[in-house]
């Protein structure tokens, strides 16, 4: 398998054990929670900020003292469907049904959780967590030069595409391709976008160096070969790949850390974590016999433990990413 001249951002995933809390969370809510890792801390709508549970109409006048602009890494902008051209067409759009959940049907089985709206905005919410952990950076390896020259970006497990489009505009000489084993990807992107619908483990087609730039996020839990990717620095060492750099950080789970990003990202992850739990235990756990109901009836206590508070638990997240080798 080909990685062109860098793979990077091979996002892995592993539960510590939980440690002894020094605080509790009371009266969690969604809107109190959102203000609580924000900094603004619950007292933010009795102190008259909010006047109703959404968010602020501006928060440049409502919060201004306690979160500026520039603290967030992400800029908005609408797109103009004038720039966009239409992608996977809706012959492809494939899907099995089961239980109220909707999974893909394109090697039906293999990838483990749904891929309906529900999932389709867990995927978004983990996408939010990963930049403001990477400070509001698309990646971490050193390819800049080689995107703003027109490189090939190829997206492995691309999910919603909101990483290729984020990144089509970051780079608009780019070229970059997503695939995925779901057709979930909007009908009008970016002209420099393209989706694609595959198995990425299949044998790949392409030219060999085809692309500048791989990337790869959020997969443990898909491939086959789990261990090669815990092991992916080392792998990718003994593979002849070159200045291979590894980089450890924490996904806090819940509203525990001090730090106010830290605060946000653990709140993301805990909405990613809890809005998943049906969709990952509907199929395994009916294939050794519970019912329906019986799920719910686990989960309601599995979501109770999530919500605890008195656990400081986390996940470690690593990324990893290494050059081929220039005459390879």
């Amino acid at each position: 398998m080909d990685f062109g001249n860098y793979n990077s951002s091979i996002h892995l995933y592993s539960c510590s054990a939980p440690a002894a809390s020094h605080h509790m969370i009371p009266h969690s809510t969604p809107e109190n929670d959102f203000w609580t890792a924000a900094g603004w801390g619950s007292s933010g709508a009795q102190a008259g900020r909010i006047s109703s549970p959404s968010y602020p109409e501006d928060p440049s006048e409502n919060c201004q003292e306690d979160f500026e602009y520039d603290d967030c890494p992400f800029e908005f902008n609408d797109s103009d469907e004038s720039d966009c051209c239409s992608s996977i067409t809706d012959s492809i759009r494939g899907h099995v049904y089961e239980d109220g959940l909707r999974y893909h049907a394109y090697h039906a089985g293999k990838y483990a959780y749904p891929n309906d709206e529900n999932e389709q905005r867990r995927e978004e919410v983990k996408h939010t967590m990963s930049m403001m952990l990477c400070d509001g950076q698309s990646f971490l390896a050193p390819v800049e030069e080689a995107l703003e020259d027109g490189g090939q970006v190829l997206d492995l497990g691309t999910g919603t595409g909101i990483w290729p489009m984020q990144l089509a505009e970051e780079y608009p000489d780019a070229v970059i391709t997503g695939v995925d084993l779901s057709p979930i990807q909007p009908s009008f992107v970016p002209e420099n976008v393209r989706f694609f619908v595959d198995d990425i483990e299949d044998e790949w087609v392409d030219p060999e160096n085809k692309y500048d730039y791989i990337h790869l996020r959020f997969a443990l839990h898909t491939l086959k070969d789990r261990n090669a990717i815990q092991k992916a620095s080392q792998e990718m060492r003994e593979a002849g790949f070159e200045d291979v750099t590894e980089i450890h950080q924490e996904a806090a789970l819940g509203l525990w850390p001090a730090d106010k990003k830290l605060r946000l990202c653990g709140l993301f992850w805990r909405t990613a974590v809890m809005d998943g739990l049906k969709g990952l235990c509907s199929r395994p756990f009916q294939a050794i016999g519970l019912t329906p109901t019986q799920i719910e009836l686990f989960l309601a206590d599995v979501r109770k433990a999530v919500m605890d508070g008195s656990f400081h638990t986390y996940f470690p997240l690593t990324t990893v990413y290494g050059r081929k080798p220039f005459d390879a």
